[in-house]
């Protein structure tokens, strides 16, 4: 598979790369803040052997983990594929399986090597954004298909895991998760774009830090608001169901981010929301839930960040509210 030598084409001593990975740097930050090491039992001396042994494992369960994650996917979308007219020839399951190799022999190589999640989310950029970007340049809805195959195929990976095993894989299974379903690039090199000083990238930068702890926050009123809201995959509690929940808070803020960059709100109507409307009523996810949860990230962004930094946002909160609303998506 042809990769980019580098994550954007500019110049490694311009202004503009260094605020490049400077913004990459705060987004691998963000792992040392929302993810904690695994708790192993006899002390952190015997990490590196419980890897290794995670990896050896995952390695030999992965043929299978995907052939289920791909029949998964398939029984789940392919009516909703039919039904939005996306072309048969966007999906294509030779090229799919490919990068969903790729993608778990990245995390395969981080655990043999004894790598952080922190330093996967770095050290994978170029794979990531080029797997991303395959699915988003024609159909950005085609993303929901791949991700949610790949999201499939780690979770039945851990089915043979013991449950130590399973605390240590899912900081890496959530990278791929997160690389895949949000826009992380694309606001970086819209980030780059701009002058340091730029209002806009001074409200991300600070946005940026909050972002998992607000999601956290997110999903816990989600939880208290909706207690009996069952899912596809089951209850708003469930762990499985609240990973996936903090991840598509973030998500959410991540476009966010790219608006303000981008000073448009085109990202949001043209890839989240059909993306959206795609996967939710599929998962069994209600729209009352996702105003809910809009609603509370408005408050929450007020009250946690300063006035200036918030008015950035505030027009595209607004295009939120808008396209979420009761008259568009009941």
């Amino acid at each position: 598979m042809d990769l980019p030598n580098k994550p954007v084409s500019i110049p490694e001593s311009s202004p503009i790369a260094e605020k490049y990975s400077s913004m990459v740097a705060l987004w691998a930050k963000k792992y040392v803040q929302s993810l904690h090491p695994p708790e192993v039992g006899s002390g952190s001396k015997n990490v590196p052997w419980l890897m290794t042994q995670v990896a050896t494992k995952v390695e030999r369960s992965l043929p299978f983990a995907m052939a289920r994650g791909l029949s998964h996917s398939e029984n789940l979308l392919t009516e909703e594929l039919h039904r939005q007219g996306i072309h048969p020839s966007l999906i294509d399951g030779w090229q799919i399986n490919e990068d969903c190799r790729t993608l778990f022999k990245v995390l395969l190589d981080a655990l043999n090597q004894g790598k952080s999640p922190e330093s996967l989310s770095a050290s994978g950029t170029q794979i990531f954004k080029t797997i991303r970007h395959r699915y988003t340049r024609e159909d950005g809805r085609v993303l929901g298909f791949v991700s949610l195959q790949i999201h499939a195929t780690s979770q039945f990976l851990t089915e043979h895991l013991t449950s130590e095993e399973r605390r240590l894989l899912a900081p890496y299974q959530k990278v791929i998760d997160d690389h895949l379903y949000i826009p992380i690039y694309d606001m970086l090199e819209a980030a780059a774009e701009l002058e340091a000083d730029a209002p806009a990238l001074q409200a991300v930068w600070h946005l940026l830090p909050l972002v998992s702890p607000i999601a956290r926050h997110l999903v816990s009123h989600v939880q208290e608001n909706f207690p009996a809201h069952r899912t596809y995959t089951g209850l708003l509690r469930d762990d499985i169901v609240m990973r996936s929940s903090i991840r598509d808070a973030e998500m959410f803020q991540i476009y966010l981010c790219l608006s303000a960059l981008q000073n448009s709100p085109d990202a949001v109507c043209r890839e989240l929301f059909p993306l959206c409307v795609m996967l939710y009523p599929r998962l069994q996810v209600s729209w009352e839930l996702v105003r809910s949860m809009l609603i509370e990230l408005d408050r929450t962004l007020e009250e946690r960040l300063s006035s200036d930094h918030y008015q950035v946002f505030t027009r595209y909160l607004d295009t939120f509210h808008e396209i979420f609303s009761q008259a568009v998506v009941a």
